[in-house]
């Protein structure tokens, strides 16, 4: 999982060289923090806020270039929240000598474009919402 982060936070950072690769790294991330999310947060901070910071990212290019539909965009955004609230539980941003993961974790919430129909809506995702959401990542066409 370490080294998928490491590729998505290069390719985020190169996209307008016309990296399309991202959203399959996005996904590939995506099921296997769904699969085991205690490996996700096992991994150095650096690399949760990293994939936080890609997360958004990618978001905003998939929601301007309308790539998804509109339910699973905001179900990504439910889904960055949610790891977003995480990280805050587990006070993963409680370091001194790191003042970067927090400056970057804040922009990353700050960059994550809700508009109060979104916020509506992800206040009332459901559980089954998040399975459909699941299978959808996991038959998303690779290219």
């Amino acid at each position: 999982m370490k080294s998928d982060i490491i590729n998505l936070i290069n390719n985020i950072k190169n996209v307008q060289n016309g990296n399309v690769k991202i959203i399959n790294e996005l996904i590939n991330i995506i099921l296997h923090i769904n699969y085991n999310i205690n490996a996700f947060f096992n991994l150095k901070k650096k690399y949760v806020i990293g994939f936080l910071w890609s997360m958004v990212k990618t978001i905003n290019i998939i929601e301007q270039q309308k790539l998804f539909k509109e339910k699973i965009i905001t179900l990504l955004k439910y889904f960055f929240i949610f790891l977003s609230n995480k990280v805050i539980q587990k006070n993963l941003l409680e370091s001194s000598y790191h003042p970067v993961d927090i400056k970057q974790f804040i922009f990353s919430i700050l960059n994550i474009k809700l508009n109060e129909n979104e916020i509506t809506k992800i206040d009332s995702i459901k559980i089954h919402d998040l399975v459909d959401f699941i299978k959808y990542l996991q038959s998303y066409p690779y290219k």
